[in-house]
């Protein structure tokens, strides 16, 4: 596990390192220009083998994103938790099998905002509804269980941990606050090259024959957080949004959130 996430922060770092190679004349900070960090918080789904109830856990982790021009952001996403999933004896009530898991995922991929790109550049925009894709892999740890109709009824089936590729993608939204902080929501679709997260790649029947599960798992988090903005990008607005951004952010100045960034972002000569 760890050597997987070394490779995705390292080739995070370097494609980070590229968007900034341009700028190596300004100041060191410049690599902070335009990069959030944001906190998130949800539920995850799980869609595998092993799950016809109970399929809802909880996540949490961190998206960082830098923005490569004015509609397009590179982003590296790290998010955690545990899964779970009950199996049901066809037609009844009677719990086959259940599991539990822990996980760790670790993606990069980019994020698309389609109104900076059709309505021009705005950073105060309130709602600014994005799509994102990203590719990574996920590490679980799975301990799976018979129920009462098992074979061995409520006894642990198996353990198992690995890690397998990842592709998900997904709509997001976020609410601009202050010139700082906004609010963001995200649903992702995570697709899994591999059928072992929920430690169920085969099970056998009472005549004792070996039958294979589905080929692959996926699920979905949904999670919503708190969007930190390190230090503005080096984009500008389109020049049609100058009086909104003005209002908008002495709007903020007399509610008194903002005066440090005010007195930190005053315009260069």
């Amino acid at each position: 596990m760890s050597s997987i996430l070394r490779y995705f922060l390292t080739l995070f770092i370097i494609i980070t390192l590229s968007f900034a190679s341009n700028a190596q004349y300004r100041r060191k900070a410049a690599i902070w220009e335009g990069f959030t960090v944001a906190p998130m918080i949800g539920v995850n789904v799980f869609f595998g083998d092993l799950v016809d109830k109970s399929r809802t856990s909880y996540s949490g982790g961190v998206v960082a994103e830098r923005e490569i021009n004015t509609y397009f952001s590179g982003r590296l996403q790290i998010m955690g938790g545990n899964m779970k999933g009950e199996q049901y004896i066809a037609n009844s009530d009677i719990l086959y099998a259940y599991f539990t898991n822990s996980y760790v995922d670790a993606n990069i991929g980019a994020t698309f905002r389609p109104l900076d790109l059709i309505l021009g550049y705005f950073r105060q925009r309130t709602f600014n509804p994005y799509f994102f894709t990203q590719f990574g892999a996920i590490y679980y740890n799975t301990t799976e269980w018979y129920g009462e109709g098992g074979l061995h009824p409520n006894t642990e089936w198996r353990t198992m941990s690995g890690a397998s590729p990842t592709l998900s993608i997904g709509p997001g939204v976020s609410y601009w606050l202050t010139p700082r902080l906004s609010i963001k929501a995200e649903l992702n679709g995570t697709f899994i090259f591999g059928d072992e997260v929920d430690g169920h790649k085969e099970w056998e029947s009472g005549s004792g024959k070996i039958h294979q599960t589905d080929s692959n798992d996926y699920y979905y988090t949904i999670t919503a957080g708190i969007s930190y903005l390190i230090s503005d990008s080096k984009w500008k607005n389109s020049p049609k949004y100058n009086r909104k951004a003005y209002l908008k952010t002495r709007s903020v100045y007399k509610r008194g959130g903002s005066r440090r960034y005010k007195s930190k972002h005053r315009r260069r000569r």
